[in-house]
C-alpha cells in the first residue's frame, strides 16, 4: 500500500495516493521509464521499510558494486538540494557509470531502459502510457540501449546514454548539460572510433558483480505499510 511520504514526492510523478497498491513492475517502468519520483520513494520504503531505513541498503550497494569517489546517497529519487532527502545526492560521472553498466547487466533492467513506450493499467483505474525520457537518444543513434535520463537543481540536465556495436558496449555520462543527448552523441562517437586494441587502460572501471551478488528487487507490491507518522 502506498505511503504518505510517497504521495507528497514531487514532480515528475505518477501521482500515486495513499493505500493504492502498486505492482512492482509498474512502479519500476514508473521509475526508469518517466523518473517517477514517487515510485523511487515508494520502491525505497517497500525495500528499506522507510526511508531512512533504505538509506544505509543504498550506501552498501554503491559500496558493493565499486562506487568509489564517496557518493552521498540520502534521496532514492536522485534529488538534490533543497529538494533532496537531507540535501539530496552527490555522485560522480564516474559512479554513475558503475551504476549504470550494473543495470545493464541486469536483463529485466536492461529491457526497461530500452524500452520507448510502456503501456500499463494502474490501481489507479487509468491506462497509463509511458513515453520514455530518453527517446530523444534512443530513436535516433543506432546501437542505442539506454539507460536514462534526470535533472536536478544542482546537477542541471544529464543523461546517461549506452550504445552496443559488434558487440561492443559503449557508456557516455553527461552531467550539467546544455545538450545533453547531443553530447553524449559525440562521446559515443569518440568512444567507438578507436578499435579495441586502442583503448586507455589507464582507467578501468570495477568487475560487475556476478548474478548471485546483485541485490534482488522485491516481487510484491510496493511499499508496505509504515506508521501513520511516517
Amino acid at each position: 500500500h502506498l505511503v504518505a511520504r510517497a504521495e507528497a514526492a514531487p514532480a515528475d510523478k505518477m501521482f500515486m495516493k495513499q493505500g493504492q497498491v502498486w505492482t512492482f513492475s509498474e512502479m519500476i517502468h514508473s521509475l526508469l521509464i518517466s523518473s517517477a519520483n514517487d515510485a523511487a520513494v515508494a520502491l525505497a520504503e517497500r525495500a528499506g521499510g522507510s526511508i531512512e531505513g533504505f538509506q544505509p541498503m543504498f550506501a552498501a550497494t554503491a559500496a558493493g558494486l565499486g562506487m568509489a569517489d564517496n557518493p552521498v546517497l540520502h534521496d532514492p529519487a536522485g534529488l538534490d538540494g533543497p529538494d533532496g532527502v537531507d540535501g539530496g545526492n552527490l555522485v560522480s560521472a564516474r559512479d554513475l557509470a558503475i551504476a549504470a553498466r550494473a543495470l545493464l547487466a541486469n536483463p529485466s533492467l536492461a529491457a526497461i531502459v530500452a524500452t520507448t513506450v510502456y503501456y500499463f493499467e494502474g490501481p489507479d483505474n487509468v491506462n497509463h502510457r509511458l513515453t520514455n525520457h530518453n527517446n530523444a537518444f534512443l530513436t535516433t543513434y543506432p546501437g542505442a540501449i539506454g539507460v536514462k535520463t534526470g535533472s536536478t537543481s544542482r546537477a542541471g540536465a544529464c543523461l546517461i546514454a549506452a550504445a552496443r556495436r559488434d558487440g561492443r558496449t559503449m557508456l557516455a555520462v553527461v552531467l550539467d548539460g546544455a545538450n545533453p543527448t547531443q553530447t553524449a552523441k559525440q562521446l559515443l562517437v569518440e568512444g567507438f572510433s578507436p578499435p579495441v586494441s586502442n583503448e586507455s587502460t589507464a582507467d578501468r572501471l570495477p568487475p560487475v558483480p556476478s548474478a548471485a551478488e546483485r541485490p534482488t528487487a522485491p516481487q510484491a507490491a510496493v511499499p508496505n505499510p509504515a506508521p501513520a507518522d511516517h
